[in-house]
């Protein structure tokens, strides 16, 4: 069956938090989190989405970390870089499929929450 519009859209949500936290820090992973907290039991279209978008930018957080620590051997400058890149294009993505209705899994990231 495929997702309504308001499915869609809550699904888009989740995956466009991400540039939020861009302004306000942490703030994707407050907003996707009651996103999908409050929406995953009557849609499993926004579940899905949700959990995606939410071990997404935990993994991006981690992986900032890292190439933070990394900066005093100088890698971890073009990785940020890389980073910022990857945060701002690979969720526009993901939104973009979300709002034709697929089901599309980030590549890459760590599975932490179930």
């Amino acid at each position: 069956m495929a997702p309504t519009a308001e499915e869609r859209n809550w699904a888009l949500m989740c995956h466009l938090a991400t540039l939020i936290g861009w302004i306000i820090p942490f703030s994707d992973l407050i907003i996707t989190a009651v996103i999908w907290s409050t929406r995953k039991d009557t849609s499993e279209f926004v579940r899905f989405h949700g959990l995606e978008a939410l071990n997404y930018q935990i993994t991006f957080y981690l992986a900032t970390i890292i190439a933070v620590a990394l900066t005093w051997v100088l890698i971890g400058i073009p990785l940020l870089a890389l980073l910022m890149i990857i945060d701002i294009t690979v969720p526009i993505f993901m939104a973009i499929k979300a709002s034709n209705g697929e089901m599309r899994r980030y590549p890459l990231i760590l599975r932490l929450v179930q």
